[in-house]
C-alpha cells in the first residue's frame, strides 16, 4: 500500500448513519439533493475529501502527522496495516461496501442507465454465447473491488468500468431494438 493510500483507514470511522446515507447519497446528481432534503445539509461532509471535516482530510493529517514524527512512511507501513487489519478488519471490509458502490457510478448521470444495463445485460449473458461480456468485466470489477478496500470511493479510479458498463448498455439497448422490431413485424 502507497503512503497516499493509508488515508483509506480514516473511512474506517464510519459510522452507522453515514454507511447508509452513502448508498443514496452516490447516485450520481440525484444523490446529494436526496439525502441533503431527506436529512440535512452536511450530513455527508465527512464523505466528500474537500470538507474540513472529511475522511480524507483526516486520513491525511494522520499520514502527516507520523511523516513529521518519523521522517517517511514507508519502514512503518507494514506494520500500520497489519495493525489495523488486526484491529478493525472487518470494519474495514465492511465500509469497502459502500466505497465500492460509491465508485461504480462512472459516467455520471449516465451511469445511472449504464449500471442497471449492465445488471440486465450479465443476466441475459449468462449461458449464452455473448458470456464473454462477463468474461471481460471480471477485471474491470476486481479493480473496483481493490479501490473500495485500497483507496476510496471517487470514480475517477474506476474508469475501466466504461468499457463493459458501455458494452453492456449498447447490448441491452440492441437487444430491445431487435426484440421491438420482430413484435412490429409478428403485428
Amino acid at each position: 500500500m502507497s503512503p497516499n493510500g493509508m488515508q483509506r483507514f480514516a473511512f474506517n470511522d464510519m459510522t452507522a448513519r453515514e454507511f447508509m446515507l452513502a448508498f443514496p447519497y452516490c447516485l450520481p446528481a440525484i444523490g446529494p439533493p436526496l439525502v441533503q432534503a431527506a436529512v440535512g445539509q452536511g450530513a455527508m461532509d465527512r464523505f466528500v475529501y474537500y470538507t474540513p471535516r472529511s475522511f480524507f482530510h483526516a486520513g491525511r493529517n494522520a499520514r502527516d502527522k507520523l511523516v513529521e514524527a518519523h521522517g517517511r512512511l514507508d519502514p512503518l507501513i507494514g506494520g500500520l496495516v497489519r495493525d489495523e487489519m488486526r484491529d478493525h478488519w472487518w470494519r474495514h471490509l465492511l465500509v469497502s461496501v459502500p466505497l465500492g458502490w460509491c465508485g461504480m457510478w462512472v459516467g455520471g448521470v449516465l451511469g445511472l442507465a449504464l449500471v442497471p444495463l449492465f445488471a440486465v445485460a450479465a443476466v441475459l449473458a449468462r449461458g449464452t454465447s455473448h458470456r464473454l461480456l462477463l468474461i471481460y468485466s471480471v477485471p474491470p470489477f476486481m479493480m473496483l473491488g481493490l479501490h473500495a478496500l485500497i483507496a476510496n470511493q471517487y470514480t475517477r479510479y474506476n474508469l475501466i468500468l466504461i468499457g463493459p458498463l458501455a458494452t453492456a448498455g449498447a447490448w441491452a439497448a440492441l437487444r430491445g431494438l431487435a426484440r421491438s422490431r420482430r413484435e412490429a413485424v409478428a403485428e
